[in-house]
């Protein structure tokens, strides 16, 4: 099985609707067709209750409910947003440090994201769990590029999603 089989696999693995438990099984069998390193973390939040990108962030509904917006959730398009307004400040892969920012992209669109953790990356997949793996061993719908961000504090990505929020009523 070489790499792109292996991301499709992953990607058919996320997308059935088998229970966590099955998909959990699923991984572990993939293992023996293709050696990867993927481990499912324990989520500190409940895990429906945000996306990749909240999590990359460190920005979650909690954030968003104090700033009274009808939707919880962050998307591609607020990641956008930061991207266009020069928030997000790209890093090469040599000076990355833990909690800075990985973005996957297809066709220049974000399409997912995750945090660094050492020489690995933590990343929420859909609905599914949070994972830690190396950075292509992810399903290939999430990108053929990527590329690396410095983590923002906080306060900051709150006041930027004030900004987005007047422009963007949800």
């Amino acid at each position: 099985m070489n790499e792109k089989e292996f991301r499709e696999e992953l990607k058919i693995i996320i997308e059935t609707h088998s229970n966590e438990r099955e998909k959990e099984e699923k991984l572990k069998i993939l293992n023996n067709e293709f050696s990867h390193s993927i481990k499912i973390i324990d989520s500190e939040r409940g895990i429906s209750s945000y996306y990749c990108y909240m999590f990359a962030l460190g920005f979650y509904q909690e954030e968003i409910k104090s700033i009274n917006r009808k939707e919880y959730f962050i998307d591609d398009k607020f990641i956008i947003f930061l991207l266009k307004n020069k928030v997000l400040m790209p890093i090469s892969k040599k000076m990355v440090k833990d909690n800075d920012i990985i973005i996957y992209f297809v066709n220049n669109n974000p399409s997912h994201s995750g945090k660094i953790m050492g020489d690995k990356i933590l990343s929420k997949w859909g609905s599914c769990f949070l994972f830690e793996h190396k950075e292509w061993e992810v399903p290939i719908n999430y990108g053929d590029t990527t590329k690396y961000y410095k983590s923002i504090p906080k306060d900051e990505i709150k006041r930027y999603y004030v900004k987005y929020s007047k422009f963007n009523t949800g």
